[in-house]
């Protein structure tokens, strides 16, 4: 894997003598065992409403494309955070079996067509142990800023830091500072969101974290952190209706997209997205905001609990979900794709 210091990831991914070619991962080579080529299925999605195929808007977000993918490597799935290249050619997943999924985008006039130069490589504490043989395998969120990626951990709720300028996906994560109030939140519902305040935040370059549900009842509100440096302020975002928060994104302005997820197997599943106000986001705030985006189980979805943003060549800004199948086969890994228009 080849991060450039323009934070572009380039996928190149060669087998040479039983292990990785150093032109593939910089340095030396790394052991074939550690990264795995993927020759993944993809079906593309030709509709997303699965009683009118023509509708294409749903909100204030209009379905842009969308695949299902599966492989037979026994890792692959579990995709709990997204993140992809401002252009959209580059995406990298995070699993909840702490490993990375890193693929290039291909895509024609009718948007995704499909993934080459898939990888999946495991996530490396600074010792060089696989977070997948650690407390800290349950991996839930990623955002990458200037070749550096900073992850959400569950269960032991944690933030690491993965500087990928050289190592690629073979660097070696360090634990950041959190409050202790954040390492004591439930061991299942931690940090589910985490992102790079923009420019226009309040918090500018600081990270943000959301805990996915941090006390109980359908409506209570969760707790969020902004890591700013040493300090670190608390604040809320409102829950409504039993969904659970699994992931979050800046616009340029400042205003946070949270991914929203209502799933229970066989019953109940929905998705949707809410849009909070970037100005109030401050310690002691507790957010909302408006439901830009809602499907059920009329729609291709899933247990949808990654968001990422990029914008095509024309300028559009296109909202991407992926989703964790929780390794089962009663449930499916999508991608899926839709135009945010009125973003700003």
């Amino acid at each position: 894997m080849r991060f450039s210091r323009r934070g572009t990831l380039r996928l190149g991914v060669r087998l040479a003598g039983g292990a990785l070619a150093a032109t593939a991962l910089g340095g030396s080579a790394v052991p074939a065992s550690l990264v795995m080529p993927l020759s993944p299925r993809m079906d593309r999605l030709p509709f997303f409403d699965a009683h009118d195929h023509s509708r294409t808007r749903f909100g204030e977000l209009t379905f842009r494309s969308g695949l299902e993918i599966n492989d037979p490597y026994p890792r692959f799935g579990g995709f709990s955070g997204l993140w992809r290249a401002r252009d959209g050619a580059r995406l990298l997943a995070v699993s909840d079996r702490g490993d990375w999924f890193a693929a290039d985008v291909t895509e024609d006039k009718n948007g995704l067509s499909g993934l080459t130069g898939a990888i999946m490589a495991p996530m490396l504490d600074f010792h060089r142990t696989p977070l997948g043989r650690t407390e800290n395998y349950d991996v839930e969120a990623v955002t990458i800023k200037d070749d550096i990626a900073h992850i959400g951990i569950e269960r032991t709720n944690a933030i690491m830091r993965f500087d990928l300028t050289e190592q690629r996906l073979t660097a070696r994560g360090e634990f950041l500072p959190t409050p202790r109030e954040m390492r004591d939140w439930p061991h299942n519902a931690g940090p589910e969101a985490i992102a790079i305040a923009p420019d226009s935040s309040p918090y500018p370059g600081a990270i943000v974290v959301i805990g996915e549900r941090i006390r109980r009842g359908e409506s209570a509100p969760t707790r969020g952190f902004i890591l700013d440096g040493e300090a670190h302020h608390a604040f809320d975002v409102a829950r409504h209706e039993g969904f659970d928060i699994t992931d979050m994104a800046f616009l340029d302005n400042g205003d946070v997209l949270v991914l929203e997820r209502r799933y229970r197997i066989l019953r109940d599943v929905g998705a949707r997205i809410r849009r909070l106000p970037g100005g109030d986001l401050r310690t002691g705030a507790v957010l909302d905001g408006p439901v830009i985006f809602e499907a059920g189980a009329g729609q291709q979805i899933d247990n949808m609990e990654g968001l990422a943003l990029h914008r095509t060549r024309d300028g559009r800004l296109v909202l991407s979900l992926i989703s964790d199948d929780n390794f089962s086969i009663l449930q499916r890994t999508l991608l899926l794709e839709f135009y945010y228009d009125d973003a700003d």
